[in-house]
């Protein structure tokens, strides 16, 4: 056997050792890449989640805006109607007065 040769063998295997070294390290960071997406995909689903419910609340708060406004409507449209029967009220208050006056001026005739 020449010389040269037991010095390549260990040589092969020196670097066959470190290959098996790197490969094993490399697998140790391609599993801490897949549990880091694995975090990150959950955030983003749990992101996404709470993005969805604040779109349904916001939704639901301008649902309930516009019920408001109808009702603020409804109100007003009700305080016209008793602004007018009060003024009604008060005309007919005030010709039942007129009449009131009139009777006892005529009772008082007699």
């Amino acid at each position: 056997m020449p010389p040269a040769l037991p010095c390549r063998i260990s040589q092969i295997q020196e670097d066959s050792s470190e290959s098996v070294t790197a490969i094993a390290r490399i697998s140790e960071i391609v599993s801490q890449i897949n549990e880091i997406q694995s975090i990150i995909a959950s955030a983003v689903e749990e992101q996404s989640s709470t993005t969805k419910e604040m779109a349904m609340n916001v939704s639901a708060t301008a649902d309930g805006v516009s019920e408001i406004g109808t009702s603020m409507t409804e109100v007003a449209s009700a305080a016209e109607d008793t602004e007018t029967d009060a003024r009604t009220t008060q005309e007919s208050a005030a010709g039942l007065s007129e009449m009131a006056a009139e009777l006892e001026e005529l009772v008082s005739r007699f």
